[in-house]
């Protein structure tokens, strides 16, 4: 039961859900700025049909660097860290890293697949909120890994 609430802590306060409240604020008062991201994925700009593949490339570097920080130590024993009673949230934060970046990926698939269909500020704010998610996912991501891989071989 306590692990089910450390993940419902960890998916309700987090940077990422800040984040899509901050996107979703900033849509509300000032959807002129959406609109006109929208409207940009809608022309025929060639550069405006690859920047909702930013969210992938995030996605990429969330599952490379991930494993840094569950095994930090390449040619080291990492029993240590595994024996660490808390390192079940590193892993259940992980978990959530992969999903959080996997639904921001399918958010970029949306953009692509219903450019026509949906409205400029709503597919401006779905093009921000993915990039920006997903990109800073990845950055906690790596921090994590770096300072993971500091305390081990401190302690180790």
């Amino acid at each position: 039961m306590q692990r089910l609430l450390d993940i419902i802590r960890f998916s309700v306060i987090s940077p990422e859900f800040l984040m899509l409240l901050v996107v979703f604020v900033l849509n509300y008062y000032f959807p002129f700025i959406f609109e006109f991201i929208g409207s940009k994925l809608k022309s025929d700009d060639e550069i405006w049909k690859y920047i909702p593949a930013l969210p992938m490339l995030f996605c990429g570097f969330t599952f490379k660097f991930s494993s840094k920080i569950t095994t930090p130590l390449e040619n080291a024993s990492n029993k240590p860290l595994y024996e660490w009673g808390a390192f079940h949230k590193i892993n259940d934060r992980v978990v959530a890293s992969y999903l959080i970046c996997i639904l921001c990926c399918f958010a970029a698939f949306s953009i692509w697949l219903l450019v026509n269909e949906l409205e400029s500020n709503i597919l401006g704010c779905i093009l921000i909120a993915a990039i920006s998610i997903s990109g800073l996912t990845a950055f906690q991501i790596i921090l994590a890994a770096q300072k993971i891989r500091q305390v081990v071989e401190l302690y180790t």
